[in-house]
């Protein structure tokens, strides 16, 4: 999610609700200039989705500079960084790496039949079932909210959709990254800092009509970045239960369930459409106030299962964005949790 520096709640919430305005007018023109027709996304019902099979699977393994090099699999990464500041890291290794790739190929070095699909970086969108971009045209700053304002997310997603059931996401094959927040001064909290374009973008949103295809043809500044998003909804508020050493689990036992379904619904959505390369979140443990470490655990059970085991993906990073690193922040329990298993 984004902070506005030091800014008070009232100056970034109205920075926000100005500025959701003029991403719903400009988030279509930049979707349809980059992407043409192909940017709506897909509901998919996790009742639905087939278990992955293994023959599918692309058997990644650890690269040369891990201590385990060569073991099937790849190591978690637990950062403190908003999901799209990751994702945009993920997407210049994917780029190079395809890069490298195409230029093998040409030189008759690669044979393509041996290599597996590989579409990139896919990100966790921590959405609101009942409410297209949760608080996004109100003012608020949640991960979701904060990915609407960077990228072209809500041109994504129907309104027909909503709302969801318990058992549904959004699968948006075709996102782009087209803005960056400039914090305020810290010294002045009625200065909320602001969004522009990035300078491909601003071109295109100039040019009279929009270009088509706008990520391969000549224009000022390097291409955007481009990114899947899977947009699932934890369940708001569950009725939880404090153990005797104060750690929180769900007061429901369908609750918790619920919750390993929707874990395994985003990690088959990613796998079945090709991507490799992971951002996920710490889902629902924000402002839906679900129990974080057992969140954390269910997360890493679902990794470790069968169905996920083989090496499905090269990079799998947890974006936990957050100015507290006590030990009650998403950071430092999923870091705890997480942070350099191999699965």
């Amino acid at each position: 999610m984004l902070r506005a520096g030091r800014a008070s709640s009232g100056a970034l919430n109205k920075l926000n609700t100005a500025h959701a305005v003029i991403i719903q007018a400009e988030s279509p023109i930049v979707s349809t200039a980059l992407f043409g027709q192909k940017a709506l996304g897909y509901m998919y019902n996790a009742v639905d989705i087939k278990p992955l099979g293994q023959n599918y699977c692309p058997n990644y393994r650890l690269p040369p500079e891990d201590p385990q090099a060569g073991q099937i699999g790849c190591r978690i990464k637990v950062v403190n960084q908003d999901t799209f500041t990751c994702a945009e890291e993920m997407v210049k290794r994917h780029n190079f790496e395809q890069s490298q790739m195409l230029i093998a190929r040409n030189q008759g070095n690669a044979e393509p039949d041996l290599h597996p699909v590989d579409n990139g970086v896919v990100c966790l969108n921590m959405a609101n079932a009942h409410s297209k971009g949760g608080g996004f045209t109100s003012g608020s700053s949640a991960q979701e909210e904060a990915l609407m304002h960077r990228s072209t997310l809500w041109a994504t997603l129907d309104q027909a959709f909503y709302p969801w059931t318990d058992t549904e996401g959004v699968y948006s094959p075709y996102v782009a990254v087209y803005k960056k927040y400039n914090p305020g001064d810290p010294a002045n909290p009625g200065d909320a800092g602001s969004y522009t374009a990035l300078e491909r973008a601003e071109a295109i949103l100039n040019a009279k009509p929009p270009p088509t295809k706008a990520n391969q043809i000549a224009l000022p500044g390097p291409p955007l970045s481009e990114v899947a998003v899977i947009s699932i909804a934890a369940i708001s508020r569950p009725a939880t239960t404090t153990a005797a050493d104060g750690t929180e689990d769900y007061t429901d036992p369908y609750v918790r369930d619920l919750m390993y379904l929707k874990v395994r619904q985003m990690l088959r959505i990613a796998a079945l459409n090709g991507h490799r390369r992971l951002v996920l979140g710490a889902l629902g443990c924000g402002a839906f106030r679900n129990p974080k470490q057992r969140v954390a655990e269910i997360f890493l059970s679902v990794l470790q299962e069968a169905e996920f085991q083989g090496g499905w993906w090269k990079e799998i990073t947890f974006a936990c964005f957050d100015r507290d690193t006590s030990p009650a922040s998403n950071p430092y329990i999923f870091g705890k949790v997480l942070g350099g298993q191999v699965v």
